[in-house]
Formats: C-alpha cells, sequence, structure tokens
C-alpha cells in the first residue's frame, strides 16, 4: 500500500535545561526535536513535527528507517532541499476535531494569528505549525492551567455553540496535570506537578512533587 496504516502517540520529556517532543509516528518509526525557547507548542492529538533534518543529531533524534521506509514505500514528502516532513509523510491529512482544538489553542495564545486560520478552507494536504508566538510575553502557570480548559468561547469555534467542535476542554479529560519546571530551583525540587483529578473546567488543581 502506499501510505502504512498507524497509530501515533506523542510524548514531552524536559528538564530545566531543556525540552523534546518526541513522536511515534508509524510502528518502530520514530522523530524527537528538541523544542526551542521561546516559542509556544500546542500538541492535539496530531502528528505535529515537520520538517527536520535527521544528520542534525544535537536537535533531532530519529529511528534509523523513518525516510528511507517512507521513500521504499513511495510516500515520503520532502521540503525543497530534501528533508523530510514528517507531519506531510506520516500524519493523518485529513481534517479531524483535534483541528479545532489547534485552532483554539492559536486563537488562546495569539487571537491574531488565529483570525487567518480558517479550518474549512485548508486543503488536505495542510499542515500545522509547530511553534506558534504568544501575544502574551509574560504567561503564567495559571494561565496554562486554564488552556486545559478553553472551550473557543466567544469565537468561530466555539464549542459552547456548536457541539460539532472538538474543545481542549472537554469531559473526556479523566484528569490533567501540567508540570511546571523552574530553573531557579535545585534539581530535586525544580519540578512541581498541577495535579487535577477531573476534567479541566471544574477541577482543583493540587501542587505537588510526582
Amino acid at each position: 500500500s502506499k501510505k502504512i496504516e498507524k497509530l501515533g502517540n506523542s510524548v514531552m520529556i524536559a528538564d530545566p535545561n531543556e525540552t523534546w517532543l518526541f513522536e511515534n509516528v508509524s510502528g518502530h518509526q520514530y522523530v524527537a526535536v528538541k523544542l526551542v525557547s521561546d516559542k509556544v507548542v500546542v500538541q492535539p492529538n496530531i502528528t505535529m513535527i515537520d520538517v527536520v533534518d535527521v544528520n542534525d543529531t544535537e536537535n533531532v533524534i530519529a529511528s534509523k528507517n523513518l525516510v528511507s521506509l517512507a521513500e521504499e514505500k513511495g510516500f515520503l514528502v520532502t521540503d525543497e532541499s530534501g528533508q523530510i516532513n514528517v507531519a506531510k509523510t506520516y500524519g493523518n491529512t485529513s481534517r479531524h476535531k483535534s483541528s479545532t482544538r489547534y485552532w483554539q489553542g492559536l486563537h488562546y495564545f495569539n487571537p491574531t494569528a488565529a483570525a487567518n486560520v480558517d479550518l474549512s478552507t485548508m486543503a488536505s494536504t495542510d499542515t500545522f505549525a509547530l511553534y506558534m508566538d504568544s501575544e502574551n510575553k509574560e504567561l503564567t502557570t495559571y494561565d496554562v492551567l486554564r488552556l486545559l480548559a478553553y472551550r473557543g468561547e466567544g469565537t468561530k469555534y466555539d464549542s459552547n455553540e456548536n457541539s460539532r467542535t472538538s474543545a481542549i476542554g472537554n469531559a473526556n479529560q479523566t484528569e490533567v496535570h501540567v508540570f511546571e519546571t523552574r530553573a531557579n530551583m535545585p534539581a530535586d525540587l525544580a519540578i512541581l506537578q498541577w495535579q487535577g483529578m477531573a476534567d479541566a473546567e471544574f477541577t482543583i488543581y493540587m501542587p505537588h512533587y510526582s
């Protein structure tokens, strides 16, 4: 077949010095990128890593056959320089409910940029940018906690008004958590976990060390 059927998964791995986004894109194929420190990433169950240089071992970790498998099976997508675009190669290019969660996240951090994104007119081959700028340059832990409850209130993708949209804050959340990494603390105390044992719209977050 031209396209491999797969189930992907993502995880973020961080310490006070750096953060990596790891995506298992298909079976034994995976890629991880070191994230930059001055941007925001919203990951709503979509393959988000786009163009990578698999030879850049300082910032990219990739499975041995990430490129060769896709090339052999005929579904490799590259940019103009020949580097693999992971999202277009391995991602689900159909528009799905996770798209509205991405848009809500974009609007939460950057309403100006969100105003220029219309999901209904996007081509099936379009992918979302991994990084976004935040208009609020002084984001707090509270801002991030409230993101998990956001439903696009008052926007064109308001999940309170349109039940066909999938909200970031929804009743399918069994629990929610945020890891706050504090660079000015000793290593043993640097990471504080804010834990909520219900959906984010109604939960109470408790700080603790896990």
